[in-house]
């Protein structure tokens, strides 16, 4: 099933809620896990495409939770407590993918590639300013890493977006 383009006020809504859940995870941490839940409830119940949004948070989301957890494994990350709040972020983050940043969809990917390795070291960077994450590593070494990681991760999520994974799975789960 093709993905319906979201309306303008959904886009912004969109965007917003990623920068709450963004802002709220990275100053109160696990506190603000009710707000990131209630936030993909309104997600859900606003979005055109519930089940393609449903599908792509579930298979980049669990990567990103997967990368992260594996960051933290050796050594890249420290976290004063188990980060719930990060696992939610990344799926807010997976569904800006069909909406506000859905633009990437229709671009390069190589665009999405040059945004990815940029801004999401800078987003992890900026967490560490507020206390959010640990990185032991240092600043610059920790940004290479991440920038490497994001240089695939971010066109990766726009192919999935794009439905050009497991396309045929749409099908059998809107039967049921």
């Amino acid at each position: 099933m093709p993905v319906k383009p979201p309306s303008r006020l959904f886009v912004v809504i969109n965007a917003l809620s990623f920068q709450a859940v963004w802002w709220t995870g990275v100053l109160y941490g696990n506190n603000a896990i009710l707000l990131s839940l209630a936030l993909l409830v309104v997600h859900f119940a606003l979005t055109p495409n519930r089940l393609q949004d449903l599908r792509l948070m579930l298979m980049l989301g669990t990567l990103g939770g997967l990368i992260d957890s594996l960051l933290t494994w050796l050594g890249v990350f420290e976290f004063s407590s188990l980060p719930i709040w990060l696992a939610l972020l990344w799926c807010h983050f997976c569904l800006t993918l069909n909406a506000s940043l859905g633009f990437l969809k229709l671009s390069p990917l190589w665009l999405a590639a040059l945004l990815g390795a940029i801004f999401g070291p800078v987003s992890y960077l900026a967490g560490a300013r507020f206390d959010a994450v640990l990185l032991p590593m240092g600043d610059w070494l920790t940004a290479a890493v991440l920038g490497g990681i994001w240089l695939i991760v971010m066109p990766l999520g726009v192919v999935l977006a794009k439905g050009a994974i497991w396309p045929e799975l749409a099908p059998k789960l809107e039967e049921r």
